[in-house]
């Protein structure tokens, strides 16, 4: 019986101590999708009636940290899996390690983000509420003026890691365009002009 008392008691603290770290967890702003020019997405960070915390941001990236962790372990158990000849382990089976490699890579990515977002607002130095001030609602809570840069390439809302067993992307990621090919060939349809002719070439 004192035992179960004894639970009941931390069970209490522990939930009114994570109520009081979240109400003084600095706000960060929550961003919004913004057209540009029909074509391109960006984001920019403006104020908004939903809140989103340093809190929330670390949460998210602990779940992604530990996704990113266990996968990696996945992929090498799946590696040794095929390189002994076992059509199963542990891991899973051998047929699933693509599967499992892109969902390792993905999640990796987004921890990545997320690292850099957790340091940004280290570096910003934005003070955490007083526990005195927390009963006084009217006195203005911390917050950053600024989204982080790093989580510009992330979707909004910011996606929760799945779950272990499931190896589908979830977040998108920017596409790389390459740049053309350097070639010394002038192209006069797109304007160039060689100034190795002795002539100047024209900005007009």
């Amino acid at each position: 019986m004192a035992g179960v008392l004894v639970w009941i008691v931390a069970a209490g603290v522990e939930s009114v101590h994570e109520k009081l770290q979240a109400r003084r967890s600095p706000l960060l702003p929550v961003p919004t999708i913004v057209e540009e020019g029909g074509s391109s997405e960006a984001l920019s960070a403006t104020p908004s009636a939903t809140t989103f915390t340093v809190r929330d941001l670390k949460i998210i990236t602990r779940e992604w940290q530990h996704r990113s962790i266990a996968l990696s372990a996945k992929v090498r158990g799946l590696e040794i899996c095929r390189r002994e000849g076992w059509p199963l382990c542990w891991a899973g089976r051998v047929e699933e390690l693509p599967a499992v490699r892109r969902a390792r890579d993905e999640a990796l990515w987004v921890a990545e983000k997320l690292e850099s977002a957790v340091q940004w607002t280290k570096d910003q130095k934005v003070q955490k509420r007083a526990y005195l001030a927390l009963p006084r609602s009217s006195k203005p809570r911390p917050s950053h003026s600024a989204f982080p840069p790093s989580l510009v390439d992330l979707p909004w809302p910011l996606p929760l890691a799945p779950e272990l067993h499931r190896y589908h992307l979830t977040v998108p990621r920017p596409v790389f365009v390459a740049p053309p090919p350097y070639t010394e060939d002038v192209n006069q349809e797109n304007g160039e002009s060689s100034v190795m002719s002795g002539e100047a070439p024209s900005y007009q």
